[in-house]
C-alpha cells in the first residue's frame, strides 16, 4: 500500500533547505502531466472508490489504478508503463470512463531511508510537501514524526491526495473523496 501526507508550503526554498538538513537526499526534478479518469456506474457497481491515472513525465508514461482503502491517504495502487498516451485516454472515454481532471505539477524528489519526499508546484493548487512509504502497515506516524521534524504541526497535515483536494474545487466533487 501507499501511505502519504501532505502539508501546503509557504517558502520552498526553507523545506528543501530542512529536508537537505534531515539528511533527504535530493533525487531528481520532474514535470508531470495527470489525466484522472472515474466513472460513477463502474464505482456504483463495483462499490469501489477508485481513479485511474495517466501520467506523462518526460521520458516515462504510466497507467495507474489507485483505490481507495477505507483509511484516508492510504491507496491500493497498481501502475504500469504504457507506449501511447493518448490511444489510451481515447480506450477509456470509449469504455465510459470520463476525464475529470488534468492536474500538471513541477516536482522535486528527495529520498530518505524508505520514504520519498516530493516538494510539488501543483496548478491551481499551490505549493505542496509529500511524504510517502510503501508498506503493508497503513500506520502514518512515522510520516507524522518526520513532518513534526520539519515544522509541520498534525493539524496542518492533509491526509487528502492532490488529486482529491483538486476535485473540491471542481465540477466532479462526487469523486473528491
Amino acid at each position: 500500500m501507499e501511505i502519504e501526507i501532505r502539508a501546503f508550503v509557504k517558502d520552498m526554498d526553507e523545506a528543501r533547505d530542512k529536508l537537505v538538513s534531515l539528511g533527504a537526499e535530493f533525487v531528481k526534478r520532474k514535470e508531470q502531466k495527470d489525466l484522472i479518469f472515474a466513472s460513477k456506474e463502474i464505482r456504483e457497481i463495483s462499490g469501489n472508490n477508485f481513479i485511474l491515472r495517466i501520467r506523462d513525465e518526460k521520458n516515462k508514461k504510466s497507467f495507474t489504478y489507485k483505490g481507495l482503502t477505507g483509511k484516508e491517504g492510504v491507496w491500493d495502487e497498481h501502475e504500469t508503463n504504457i507506449d501511447n498516451p493518448e490511444e489510451l485516454r481515447k480506450m477509456l472515454i470509449s469504455s465510459g470512463f470520463i476525464q475529470i481532471l488534468e492536474m500538471n505539477k513541477k516536482r522535486e524528489c528527495f529520498k530518505l531511508n524508505n520514504m520519498s519526499i516530493n516538494l510539488d508546484v501543483i496548478e491551481n493548487l499551490g505549493n505542496i510537501i509529500e511524504m510517502e512509504i510503501i508498506s503493508e502497515n497503513p500506520d502514518k506516524s512515522e510520516l507524522i514524526g518526520f513532518a513534526s521534524q520539519l515544522g509541520i504541526e498534525e493539524k496542518d497535515i492533509i491526509h487528502k491526495g492532490s488529486v482529491g483536494l483538486l476535485l473540491e474545487k471542481s465540477e466532479f466533487k462526487e469523486f473528491a473523496d
